[in-house]
Protein backbone atom coordinates (compact mmCIF):
# COMPACT_ATOMS: atom_id res chain seq x y z
CA UNK A 1 0.00 0.00 0.00
CA UNK A 2 2.73 2.71 0.82
CA UNK A 3 4.03 1.95 -2.74
CA UNK A 4 1.07 3.27 -4.28
CA UNK A 5 1.10 5.85 -1.94
CA UNK A 6 3.99 7.08 -3.30
CA UNK A 7 3.29 6.42 -7.01
CA UNK A 8 -0.25 8.51 -6.38
CA UNK A 9 1.49 11.01 -4.61
CA UNK A 10 4.54 11.34 -7.53
CA UNK A 11 2.10 11.34 -10.20
CA UNK A 12 0.17 14.76 -8.65
CA UNK A 13 2.97 16.18 -7.89
CA UNK A 14 3.99 15.56 -12.17
CA UNK A 15 1.10 16.28 -13.49
CA UNK A 16 0.89 13.08 -15.13
CA UNK A 17 -2.65 12.19 -13.93
CA UNK A 18 -5.98 12.16 -15.18
CA UNK A 19 -9.86 12.16 -13.99
CA UNK A 20 -12.85 10.26 -15.35
CA UNK A 21 -16.54 10.03 -13.93
CA UNK A 22 -17.92 6.51 -13.88
CA UNK A 23 -20.98 9.18 -13.83
CA UNK A 24 -22.23 9.61 -17.68
CA UNK A 25 -22.54 13.62 -18.47
CA UNK A 26 -20.06 14.65 -15.58
CA UNK A 27 -16.89 16.03 -15.84
CA UNK A 28 -13.88 17.12 -13.66
CA UNK A 29 -15.01 20.76 -11.73
CA UNK A 30 -11.86 21.19 -9.55
CA UNK A 31 -9.23 18.79 -7.71
CA UNK A 32 -7.49 19.76 -4.29
CA UNK A 33 -4.20 20.03 -3.17
CA UNK A 34 -4.21 15.70 -2.10
CA UNK A 35 -5.64 15.11 -5.77
CA UNK A 36 -9.34 14.62 -4.89
CA UNK A 37 -11.75 15.87 -7.66
CA UNK A 38 -14.83 16.57 -7.48
CA UNK A 39 -17.42 16.37 -10.70
CA UNK A 40 -20.08 18.62 -12.15
CA UNK A 41 -22.94 17.78 -14.68
CA UNK A 42 -22.21 19.03 -18.13
CA UNK A 43 -25.95 18.73 -19.78
CA UNK A 44 -23.75 19.09 -23.03
CA UNK A 45 -22.66 15.68 -23.85
CA UNK A 46 -24.34 14.01 -26.22
CA UNK A 47 -23.63 10.70 -24.55
CA UNK A 48 -26.35 9.83 -22.12
CA UNK A 49 -25.68 5.80 -21.83
CA UNK A 50 -23.03 4.03 -19.91
CA UNK A 51 -21.69 1.79 -22.37
CA UNK A 52 -20.51 4.42 -24.76
CA UNK A 53 -19.70 6.76 -21.81
CA UNK A 54 -17.42 4.41 -20.66
CA UNK A 55 -15.36 4.19 -24.62
CA UNK A 56 -14.28 7.67 -23.53
CA UNK A 57 -11.82 6.52 -20.56
CA UNK A 58 -9.47 5.78 -23.36
CA UNK A 59 -8.73 9.66 -24.58
CA UNK A 60 -7.39 10.73 -21.21
CA UNK A 61 -5.57 7.73 -20.44
CA UNK A 62 -3.86 8.11 -23.88
CA UNK A 63 -3.24 11.11 -22.64
CA UNK A 64 -1.13 10.68 -19.87
CA UNK A 65 0.66 7.74 -21.78
CA UNK A 66 1.60 10.97 -24.14
CA UNK A 67 3.06 13.12 -21.67
CA UNK A 68 4.79 10.12 -20.03
CA UNK A 69 6.54 9.58 -23.63
CA UNK A 70 7.05 12.89 -23.86
CA UNK A 71 8.69 13.87 -20.35
CA UNK A 72 11.08 10.51 -20.90
CA UNK A 73 11.70 10.07 -24.08
CA UNK A 74 11.38 6.37 -24.48
CA UNK A 75 7.59 5.65 -24.34
CA UNK A 76 3.92 5.71 -23.72
CA UNK A 77 2.52 4.31 -20.24
CA UNK A 78 2.52 0.16 -20.35
CA UNK A 79 0.01 0.01 -17.06
CA UNK A 80 -2.23 2.25 -14.67
CA UNK A 81 -3.09 1.86 -11.23
CA UNK A 82 -6.72 2.81 -11.05
CA UNK A 83 -9.31 2.34 -8.39
CA UNK A 84 -11.70 -0.72 -8.14
CA UNK A 85 -14.40 1.27 -9.63
CA UNK A 86 -12.22 2.87 -12.92
CA UNK A 87 -11.12 -1.12 -13.05
CA UNK A 88 -14.33 -2.42 -13.34
CA UNK A 89 -15.26 0.24 -16.08
CA UNK A 90 -12.11 -0.73 -18.30
CA UNK A 91 -13.03 -4.77 -17.85
CA UNK A 92 -16.52 -4.04 -19.22
CA UNK A 93 -15.45 -1.66 -22.65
Amino acid sequence: MELVSLIGKGAIESGNLGYFSVRPGYELSSVDSNGAATFALNGGYAIQDKPSWFRNIGVPMQKISNMIHMKTGKGGANFAIVSSNLATVIETI
